[in-house]
């Protein structure tokens, strides 16, 4: 088993990390941001779409981590960070470049039911890894 580690440097990466999470997993206590190293890390359970499923039909699923470092402000929508049980799935990765000061922007984490997590950053600066 190959595991995957990938470093997302420039907006165009993103594309290739989301393709990633697509469909992955994650509890509300795998989420954890520290304002003082500016950094988002969250665990999470991905699809590994980049495998054949199994001879039954069964997909593999991984644990992996997401680091996003550089990041200036985190905040959510629809995200109650006080139900640390619940289960939020991952659908896509945006990057909103900052027009007026590049290469920071917006990175958007959009999960099912309408919720997101936005991360402004000074850069794209991604790992994502299985354990």
């Amino acid at each position: 088993m190959q595991r995957l580690k990938i470093i997302a440097l420039e907006p165009a990466d993103i594309a290739v990390v989301a393709a990633h999470l697509q469909d992955a997993v994650f509890g509300i206590a795998d989420l954890d941001y520290s304002g003082s190293a500016k950094r988002v890390v969250a665990l999470l359970n991905r699809y590994v779409w980049e495998q054949e499923s199994n001879p039954g039909g069964e997909g593999e699923r991984r644990r992996c981590a997401l680091r996003v470092d550089r990041v200036l402000r985190a905040r959510s929508t629809g995200i109650d960070r006080q139900a640390k049980g619940a289960i939020r799935s991952v659908l896509t990765i945006e990057f909103k470049p900052d027009v007026t000061s590049p290469p920071a922007g917006t990175l958007t984490i959009v999960c099912a039911g309408g919720a997101s997590i936005q991360l402004d950053v000074e850069c794209v600066e991604i790992v994502l890894e299985d354990l």
